[in-house]
């Protein structure tokens, strides 16, 4: 049902009106239009002014209050590091914080304490070497975490103590270059 069916809903009990045809629906039916079209932009407005229901416009303007764009690719990822940053503020600062806002924003990285003072160590569990996109998660971390804080990061590698576990032997390992043993291991 459009507005226009709304406004002679609401003239109808008066009794006056020629809602059929005729000038008067004419008249009803241009408004109703107009407030139809009014009401979907509105509509649309209020979805991309939101981070939980932003898609397009909505996303590119929220995500350019940042000084970087968030970790994300689809709508949902990048609503989800949106509201991710926006919750980082002055008690943010905790470890439980930094590693809420970090993995909210759809890096896949574990922040903790390290042995020297000051310093943040960052780990990508579940991935081995340097994680691809390390650049641009590298420049969103460092834009979470405290700046007064040294920030210490940690890849891991592929072992021989893994590579021998899964039988590959030093015969195998020497014909197969860094990359194929990191997806072996």
């Amino acid at each position: 049902m459009g507005y226009a069916d709304k406004l002679k809903d609401l003239l109808r009990p008066l009794g006056v009106y020629e809602l059929h045809e005729g000038a008067g629906a004419a008249e009803l039916e241009a408004l109703g239009g107009a407030i139809d079209g009014v009401a979907a932009l509105s509509g649309e407005t209020a979805r991309e002014c939101t981070p939980v229901t932003a898609e397009g416009e909505g996303l590119t303007m929220l995500e350019s209050l940042f000084p970087l764009s968030p970790a994300g690719s689809d709508a949902e990822a990048r609503r989800a590091a949106i509201i991710a940053l926006l919750t980082v503020n002055d008690a943010s600062f905790t470890l439980a914080g930094v590693n809420a806002a970090i993995s909210g924003c759809g890096i896949r990285a574990a922040a903790a304490e390290s042995d020297v003072p000051q310093t943040v160590v960052v780990s990508f569990p579940g991935t081995r070497g340097v994680p691809v996109g390390f650049s641009g998660m590298r420049a969103v971390i460092e834009d979470i975490i405290p700046c007064h804080l040294g920030i210490e990061y940690v890849f891991r590698y592929v072992t021989w103590q893994e590579l021998e576990a899964l039988y590959i032997r030093w015969s195998d390992a020497a014909r197969m270059t860094w990359e194929e043993l990191e997806r072996v291991g």
